[in-house]
């Protein structure tokens, strides 16, 4: 223990010195880890200059970015395992609502035993890094993972050095009956739900289908004297035109003409910048906008439940 204890030291103190020390390559086989006194870990951790040793531990599986991976953490202090394991449950194998405010660092490593990133918090700050200063390996064998892992950057005031050798806890079976549970009901919702839409869509072609044959006339609509430009959209359900009077005239063409034709007024807005206008008949429904439009007036009628038969339109009545 001395021994291992030594080591670490001399590696802090290299790294407040600017010195380096060798270390195993990422993809190096994995040493034989041996800890004095049967303990899970041991090793030291660095923030913001201070130093904390690392003697408690746990080692679990988890999903990490929709990919499952295993987590080392090792603390100074002990770890809720039992809060740990319902994070991971609720979580759906993720530990995201697992929060641990001691001084610990984090380590994930891929299902090939390869230290991928890190995080750690200590004396109220916290850094968390990857890439090649990240140094470490995990085997699992039986159940049980060892290997070590290192971070010494060129910056002194964080780092860490740590071995491990430890049971490694599965992501409970109860996860994936959630997330299987979970999977079935979305599927099922989607599946009501595409139900659903081709019920209405054929409920709204039979709809359409009706009106075709029986709702008002696209074409027998009143159009002002002397417009221009008129469309007629069947795929929108819209008329468009354009005419010469005024927004205030215009609008009132409408009242007169729509309530001689038998439709039931809506709430108006006329005015002479703009007018709105709503009209039903049976199921039909029609809104009127008026607005003026370079020097001219512009009509857009959105409409509901008409037929669009190519009937001449009753412009001017």
């Amino acid at each position: 223990m001395s021994r291992q204890i030594a080591f670490v030291a001399s590696v802090l103190m290299l790294i407040s010195l600017g010195g380096t020390v060798p270390l195993a390559m990422a993809d190096e086989p994995v040493k034989a880890v041996v800890i004095p006194g049967g303990k899970p870990c041991q090793g030291t951790l660095q923030i913001r200059g201070k130093s904390y040793n690392l003697d408690r531990a746990v080692a679990y599986t988890s999903i990490v970015l929709n990919e499952e991976c295993v987590n080392v953490l090792l603390s100074s202090s002990t770890i809720p395992i039992d809060k740990l394991k319902t994070a991971i449950l609720d979580g759906n194998g993720a530990d995201d609502k697992f929060f641990f405010f001691q001084p610990n660092v984090k380590i994930t490593f891929s299902k090939e035993g390869k230290a991928r990133f890190f995080n750690a918090y200590g004396d109220g700050g916290s850094v968390s890094a990857a890439g090649s200063d990240l140094k470490g390996q995990l085997a699992i064998k039986d159940g049980r993972g060892s290997g070590s892992c290192s971070y010494i950057p060129d910056e002194k005031k964080n780092g860490f050095d740590v071995q491990y050798d430890l049971a490694v806890l599965p992501i409970p079976q109860a996860v994936f009956a959630k997330i299987e549970a979970e999977k079935a009901e979305r599927l099922a919702k989607r599946a009501q739900k595409e139900k659903e839409r081709k019920a209405k869509k054929e409920a709204d072609a039979a709809k359409a289908a009706v009106a075709e044959a029986t709702g008002p006339k696209a074409h027998s609509l009143p159009i002002p004297q002397g417009a221009t430009n008129v469309e007629f959209q069947k795929q929108t359900g819209q008329i468009r035109f354009q005419c010469p009077s005024d927004v205030v005239s215009t609008a009132n063409f409408f009242v007169q003409q729509l309530a001689a034709q038998g439709w039931t007024a809506g709430k108006d807005l006329i005015r002479a910048k703009s007018s709105i206008m709503k009209r039903t008949k049976g199921d039909a429904s029609l809104s009127i906008f008026v607005r003026p439009a370079d020097g001219a007036t512009s009509v857009q009628i959105i409409a509901k439940g008409l037929s669009w038969d190519e009937a001449k339109p009753a412009v001017g009545k």
